[in-house]
């Protein structure tokens, strides 16, 4: 990465001392649910993009990879409705996942 681009970044951020009211991170603590289930029921799957590059990135989830005696877990946190997770499972089945999402509705 650009060090010019990380310096200028970290020079804007150490300007912004502005603080979210208690009363905001309060709510929005309180409705995020709620807030999450109507995106997904205003978007359902038409949101989120194909995810077939995630064995690119991630070695040891490509369909092939040598593991130990053990199958490999994966945590997926914040799944929404899988993007992440269906291209994994369909390349490579030796892969156990537990994938969970704040909405209801996203993993319903």
């Amino acid at each position: 990465m650009d060090q010019t681009f990380v310096d200028n970044a970290r020079a804007i951020l150490e300007k912004d001392s502005s603080v979210v009211p208690e009363f905001w991170q309060s709510k929005y603590k309180k409705e995020a649910s709620r807030n999450w289930d109507l995106f997904y029921k205003r978007n359902t799957t038409n949101f989120f993009k194909d995810r077939h590059w995630t064995d690119r990135e991630f070695e040891e989830l490509r369909p092939g990879h040598v593991f130990s005696e053990q199958k490999p877990v994966l945590l997926e946190i914040g799944c929404g409705v899988g993007n992440f997770v269906w291209p994994i499972l369909e390349r490579n089945p030796d892969v156990f996942v537990y994938a969970c999402d704040f909405s209801e509705r996203a993993v319903g």
